[in-house]
């Protein structure tokens, strides 16, 4: 299988893409953390300060953090950080094209990190169409 990658104004790719997705009866849906970055959650390896780790909060996620209580405060404090981070940020446009692949009831499997699935929670209203089917929300946890 060829793999193309399509940028943003190639827009005969996006159009077979569409088409594709107009024509599909099942569709399942992949996605990393990078679907809620521009909501203003960070993800785990982004450079210039914006990536958890960059942050110098990587020691925080090793089994060996929770074992001492001083960096086990810190964990906790920096995860309800993260936290407070999830509940301000609003659904971004991907977000919303997979609500609406839901909607649609084409939708039958959402692979997505935990921190999206907070975001696509907030847009779980019932499906507005007669063939929206219930989804199977496959939620990830981890850094990968």
């Amino acid at each position: 299988m060829t793999i193309t990658r399509v940028q943003p104004d190639d827009h005969h790719h996006l159009q077979k893409i569409a088409k594709l997705l107009v024509a599909a009866s099942k569709i399942v849906t992949v996605t990393g953390a990078g679907i809620s970055t521009n909501a203003g959650i960070p993800d785990f390896r982004s450079k210039n300060k914006k990536g958890i780790y960059s942050t110098g909060y990587r020691d925080l996620f090793r089994s060996s953090a929770l074992s001492h209580p001083e960096d086990r405060r810190l964990f906790y404090r920096h995860i309800a950080d993260m936290r407070r981070a999830a509940e301000r940020a609003n659904p971004t446009r991907t977000h919303h094209f997979i609500r609406d692949l839901r909607d649609s009831g084409k939708l039958v499997r959402d692979y997505t990190p935990r921190t999206s699935t907070a975001l696509k929670t907030r847009l779980a209203s019932r499906p507005t169409r007669e063939r929206a089917r219930e989804v199977d929300l496959v939620s990830t946890e981890g850094p990968g």
